[in-house]
């Protein structure tokens, strides 16, 4: 579905010429797909009950139905790979179907990820105002909770994308404590920013005009282009002699190129901050569907796509260190590969199995026509057994897929003795 988009769920069963998709309907039946989308559940329900009469308390949960799942994805992600030096902090944003009044614009994860391949080594969700550990705001905590030293190690290179824009400067103070450089953006007016300091830019000031002010350890940078951005660096030089090439409008209303001074705090954010946000790039093109109305199953679905995305940037990776010359895949390829084989595991093979020998002797599968039985249709009436092969069971002797539910003892004895 994430690479067939369809208006309608039901449009990938129809059996017409516009939608004639042969896949699905060899997987499983619309029917069956509706009822396993609705009872999607990641909890249990006596701890749901447990957890809702919490409502209101310090004990309440409200990420309880997804933490089974979240947690469980999120230590795996964490245990089969290792980052690089260059590690971003950002947003990943998870639309729902309906509207949520605490939740307008849908939910939002906090997510770490490699600038240099785009995994996405750990992400956060925030469980809200009493979760948090501080009072420097929601930025500084859940960066706090991703980047921890414990499971991820000091000397990294971080990189807080600009999504994040409630960043202070405390933040950068406690992380370079773990021994964790950070480059990121902040507003002008947040605590901790120098202000009223003589020789700022103003309205006058030609693009390209940087002014900065070291207060050891942060440097804070304002740097003129197209608007004001303002940086908090703990790891760069105020100016290093570089350019970065911009089209300016001249005098003659004429547009050309030219190179204009750049801070190596904004180059370096602007490189690696974009690299930080590969993964959630990479999962736009595919994403799955949103198909539930439920907040649960919405962010169940956008798990299946961190944890794809994931398994394919670990796939290249191996083959880049592989050193055997072998081309990665692309990720459409990497993903028709995928649904081939989750079809094959998913699938049993004998779904279409034989039937038990019938009182007619024509061949299951081949031709069954109808048999005269008798005018009391009300006594004598049968079921055509090729004709009830639908959803395969298994047998309860022997745990073995068969598709015959009729009389399941005499049954038992003939399954043993053709298919095992």
């Amino acid at each position: 579905m994430g690479m067939t988009k369809m208006h309608c769920i039901t449009d990938y069963w129809r059996q017409v010429d516009l939608y004639n998709f042969r896949f699905p309907r060899s997987v499983m039946p619309c029917l069956k797909f509706q009822l396993i989308n609705t009872a999607i559940h990641m909890s249990d329900p006596d701890d749901d009950a447990a957890n809702k009469a919490h409502r209101g308390t310090p004990e309440y949960d409200c990420l309880h139905k997804l933490k089974p799942m979240y947690t469980e994805l999120r230590e795996a992600c964490r245990n089969n790979f290792h980052p690089y030096q260059h590690i971003g902090v950002g947003e990943r944003e998870v639309c729902s179907t309906v509207q949520d009044p605490q939740n307008k614009y849908g939910y939002k994860w906090f997510v770490l990820g490699d600038s240099r391949c785009g995994y996405m080594w750990d992400f956060h969700m925030n469980e809200g105002r009493p979760a948090m550990a501080r009072d420097e705001g929601l930025s500084y905590d859940c960066v706090m909770e991703l980047v921890s030293t414990k499971a991820l190690g000091s000397g990294y290179k971080l990189y807080v994308v600009d999504d994040l824009n409630n960043n202070s400067p405390e933040l950068f103070k406690d992380l370079l404590q773990q021994k964790v450089w950070a480059c990121g953006t902040v507003r002008p007016n947040c605590k901790g920013f120098p202000t009223n300091r003589p020789g700022s830019l103003d309205k006058k000031s030609p693009r390209g005009a940087i002014r900065w002010i070291r207060e050891d350890p942060l440097l804070f940078v304002q740097w003129r282009d197209k608007y004001d951005g303002h940086m908090c660096s703990t790891m760069h030089q105020a100016h290093a002699g570089q350019t970065i090439q911009r089209k300016v409008k001249g005098a003659n209303g004429m547009w050309s190129t030219q190179n204009i001074p750049v801070p190596p705090a904004v180059k370096d954010y602007i490189k690696r901050g974009d690299e930080a946000d590969l993964s959630d790039v990479v999962t736009r093109y595919y994403n799955l569907p949103a198909i539930s109305r439920k907040w649960y199953r919405s962010l169940f679905f956008d798990l299946i796509d961190i944890a794809i995305v994931n398994a394919f940037v670990l796939h290249r990776e191996m083959i880049a260190q592989s050193k055997k010359g072998e081309t990665p895949k692309t990720q459409k390829a990497f993903r028709e590969e995928l649904v081939e084989q989750l079809a094959k595991a998913g699938s049993p093979a004998t779904r279409f199995a034989t039937a038990p020998p019938s009182s007619s002797s024509a061949p299951v599968g081949g031709m069954h026509l109808p048999v005269y039985l008798g005018e009391d249709a009300t006594r004598v009436r049968k079921r055509c057994i090729v004709c009830q092969l639908k959803t395969p069971i298994s047998c309860q002797s022997c745990d073995l897929p068969f598709c015959f539910v009729s009389d399941r003892n005499c049954y038992h004895q003939w399954h043993m003795q053709n298919v095992t």
